[in-house]
This record gives structure tokens, C-alpha cells and sequence, in this order.
């Protein structure tokens, strides 16, 4: 079985993340994986006759970012404070998570729960109601006026039926006049049409 790398990468910053090695000049890649990285004479003359060689020309490599779809200013400023639903069987375990997710987000932040669920992917078949998501916000450490939870629903059609929020996100956003009252109550009854045991 031949050990010579596909690719090899030359004469260019290549950013590691290794603490005790943080640049390298070249690397070589075999099966998909990097194997090597050093400098251009280490790596070099590890290059077959089957080698790609490509030059870099002193441009910088870093590693793969590997995610379809991200936000990275939202997500340094707030992901300690948002919570994922993805894969969770149980509605339960759903609302236990959001539970503890509303007692260690500090006062005013928001909390969220983001990504793509659906009340398909739980046992009960179903969304949280709102006295649900209440009943969390009001039962927390923090003082309740202080809590808003806000749960993004997979595949909303519209900006405000697909989102579920706790009354003091309801009240705040009516305050701020970023939904009016009528999409207050649409949206209520959206969320107690949706949360309905299935018969």
C-alpha cells in the first residue's frame, strides 16, 4: 500500500491550532486526512509520482469550518445562552431542559431555543401551550418579570406563529410595538391549537 500523500500544500501559511506549533509552511494530505505539517523542506520530498502538488504562494490555510449554515456574531454573543431541541424524543425532557436552561441564563437576557424541532419528533406529539412555557418562566430562581423565553418552531410559515414565547416576551414585544395585539392573540391560539393532545 503506497504511504505517499494525494496532496501536498507548499509554501504557505498553514495555521494549525496546535498551542506548541501554531504555523507550519507546508502539508501533506493522504486519504482525505492531513498526515504531515511542517516546513517545505520536511514535507516536500514526501511527494510521489501520484502527488498533487499545489502552491500556495505564502496564502494562508486554516481548518475547516464545517457547518451548512451558522452565525457567528449571534453565536459568540449568545450561545451559552440558547438550547437545542434537535433530537430530543420526549416533550419532557424538552421542557426539564428549558428549565434549567431559563435558571442559568442571567437576568434580562432572553432565552432561546433554537434550531429545527417539530412537535413530530416528540412522544406526546405535540408543542409546549404557552401556560407551560409560563409556568417554567414564573417557577424560575429569577425574579419572573425578568424571564423571557422565546422557542423557535420548525417551519413557521409566518415570523409570529412560528415562534412560541413566554407572556413577558409577549408583553415586551407588544411594548416595543414589534408585534401588535391582534398578532398577540393570533399568536396564542396558534400556540393552544398546536399544543392540543392528539385525540
Amino acid at each position: 500500500m503506497s504511504t505517499e500523500p494525494d496532496f501536498v500544500l507548499l509554501n504557505g501559511k498553514i495555521m494549525t491550532l496546535d498551542r506548541a506549533k501554531p504555523e507550519g509552511q507546508a502539508l501533506a494530505i493522504k486519504d482525505g486526512r492531513i498526515t504531515a505539517v511542517g516546513g517545505d523542506r520536511e514535507i516536500g520530498p514526501l511527494a510521489g509520482p501520484g502527488t498533487k502538488k499545489i502552491e500556495l504562494g505564502k496564502r494562508r490555510v486554516v481548518p475547516g469550518l464545517i457547518d451548512s449554515h451558522t452565525h457567528i456574531i449571534r453565536g459568540g454573543l449568545s450561545y451559552n445562552m440558547e438550547l437545542r431541541w434537535d433530537g430530543v424524543r420526549s416533550l419532557a425532557d424538552a421542557m426539564r431542559m428549558l428549565k434549567e436552561q431559563v435558571d442559568r441564563t442571567p437576568a434580562p437576557q432572553w432565552v432561546r431555543v433554537v434550531g429545527g424541532f417539530t412537535e413530530h419528533q416528540f412522544v406526546e406529539q405535540r408543542l409546549p401551550t404557552l401556560d407551560e412555557i409560563n409556568a417554567i418562566a414564573e417557577g424560575s430562581r429569577q425574579s419572573a418579570d425578568q424571564v423571557r423565553a422565546i422557542l423557535t418552531k420548525q417551519g413557521g410559515e409566518r415570523s409570529i406563529a412560528g415562534r412560541l414565547r413566554n407572556r413577558k416576551a409577549l408583553d415586551l414585544l407588544v411594548e416595543n410595538a414589534r408585534v401588535t395585539d391582534e398578532e398577540w392573540k393570533e399568536e396564542k391560539q396558534d400556540s393552544e391549537e398546536n399544543s392540543q393532545e392528539p385525540e
